[in-house]
């Protein structure tokens, strides 16, 4: 994923500052294509607490993108994106926002 860093854990990785409010984006296009699915029917987006959702997940064709807001200088929080396919498959993909001052 563009702009995010793989760390010794697995997960992308990308730095937040803690005033700042953007969106974040899981592409999901090569796995529907691997899969067979058609698209994506639905997606939620779960967030550690301390990091905020602002308004609801968008979904345009393979990608699910989320407004997050908040998070304390030095802390990491998970963001998990969950779709549910027209086919009815079901798969997570998370990411990692480590919050920094910038």
């Amino acid at each position: 994923m563009k702009g995010y860093v793989y760390k010794s854990d697995g997960f992308p990785h990308i730095d937040k500052d803690p005033n700042a409010i953007l969106t974040y984006a899981w592409d999901w296009t090569d796995w529907l294509a691997q899969e067979g699915a058609t698209s994506i029917q639905s997606a939620v987006i779960t967030a550690d607490t301390g990091v905020t959702k602002v308004g609801s997940a968008v979904i345009a064709g393979g990608v699910v993108s989320q407004t997050i807001s908040g998070g304390t200088v030095g802390t990491s929080y998970k963001l998990v994106c969950r779709v549910t396919t027209t086919s009815n498959l079901v798969d997570d993909r998370t990411i990692i926002l480590d919050v920094v001052e910038k």
